[in-house]
């Protein structure tokens, strides 16, 4: 069902027509403060706001603060748009109203379209204290965190605008990373959030300060209990068993490896430590030769008509692939929707990541880099070698 349009276009008003507007109702950036999970705003400065008592002036800070956000909020749309240029973001300007509860109001920042033709909401966000910030990363199962004020900021927008999946992105201007978290709709959590925001604005409507409200309490400590558990640790009420035949297949195959590590994890191990042994002694000798350590060490060598070169690279990352062409083809078999064969990587993983999770991995082939030194080699034919060392 969509929503009621509250107020066709917002730029054509005015800052303080604006703000009047919003105390006839609650915004995405009034829940974190009414649930008491932002660190900057409290559901007294709120409740304050909506029955109209003067509140405190702002500091020149967090006028500053608030200011750097608003403008830059078309630069990190700009930014998101060029990482993932298959999904289509689009101005919306209007301010939108709950069709069931209308003293719930949304105004978001842009409208996403999803070449699956999914549609989604952006928040956008600058930050100089990434702590509260993971990136989602589907080959690695993390939808990503953002600051919890904001992710009920969009839960609630998705609930006004019944929109089933919102992203915050948030630009480091320290670092100048870019993190985008990605987060689906969820019912029971939104109908937590709802009967939170109707307690309150009852209050509000009665004039009645919220400490008086033992129900209200219990409502924001309930909610606040659920999110630190989902943030915080697997939900320990939840065990998943083995029931497919595909599923144990995967146990089994995993149960072999395991068998085969066993075996020969002692001998393994040891060589695994001496090599490591034997490539540090060379870092080092390089390191004292030039005063640097080098990221990469090589040893060139010929043998019979073959040029061989092994090295030694210090690394920390791990290799991801995802096969595009495979999940496009896949995708594409049993979807309404056919995806265009030239759309972006990173559009395609968010796509595969919402339709088809429990079929990600398929797409993905990782190689795990985790040590910390890389030893490979290459053979090369020793006259194409050797035309190359001249050219050089």
């Amino acid at each position: 069902m969509e929503a009621n349009v509250f107020i066709p276009d917002i730029t054509i008003i005015s800052k303080e027509t604006w703000i009047q507007e919003r105390k006839k109702g609650i915004g995405g950036s009034d829940v974190g403060a009414i649930l008491g999970l932002n660190k900057y705003k409290s559901m007294f400065d709120v409740f304050y706001e909506k029955i109209g008592v003067n509140k405190k002036p702002d500091s020149e800070k967090s006028k500053i603060s608030m200011e750097i956000g608003n403008r830059l909020e078309d630069f990190v749309a700009d930014i998101f748009q060029e990482r993932y240029p298959a999904i289509r973001v689009q101005q919306d300007n209007a301010m939108y109203q709950h069709t069931k509860y209308p003293f719930m109001l949304a105004n978001i920042d842009r409208r996403l379209l999803l070449p699956d033709g999914t549609q989604a909401i952006l928040e956008c966000k600058t930050l100089v204290n990434a702590t509260e910030w993971v990136s989602t990363d589907f080959c690695k199962g993390i939808n990503g965190i953002c600051p919890l004020s904001y992710e009920y900021q969009v839960r609630h927008y998705m609930a006004t605008l019944d929109i089933d999946l919102a992203f915050v992105v948030g630009l480091d201007l320290t670092t100048k990373d870019l993190y985008v978290i990605y987060i689906p709709r969820d019912r029971k959590i939104e109908q937590q959030m709802i009967a939170v925001e109707i307690d309150f604005w009852s209050m509000v409507e009665k004039c009645a300060v919220p400490t008086i409200s033992q129900h209200f309490q219990r409502l924001c400590t309930a909610i606040k209990a659920d999110t630190f558990k989902r943030f915080y640790g697997a939900n320990k009420e939840l065990v998943y068993e083995i029931k497919s035949q595909n599923e144990k297949r995967l146990f089994n195959e995993m149960n072999e490896c395991i068998i085969r590590q066993q075996f020969h994890n002692a001998e393994a191990q040891k060589a695994k430590e001496e090599k490591e042994e034997i490539a540090m002694k060379i870092f080092v000798m390089c390191e004292k030769q030039f005063n640097m350590k080098p990221s990469r060490i090589e040893y060139n060598d010929n043998i019979g008509d073959m040029s061989v070169t092994q090295y030694v690279t210090l690394t920390d990352t791990t290799a991801v692939k995802f096969d595009l062409s495979k999940f496009i083809t896949e995708y594409n078999s049993s979807a309404d929707t056919k995806l265009s064969e030239d759309i972006d990587e990173k559009t395609a993983i968010i796509i595969c990541g919402k339709n088809m999770p429990e079929r990600i991995g398929e797409f993905f082939s990782t190689q795990d880099k985790g040590a910390r030194f890389y030893f490979s080699s290459r053979k090369t034919k020793q006259n194409a070698y050797k035309k190359k060392r001249e050219m050089a």
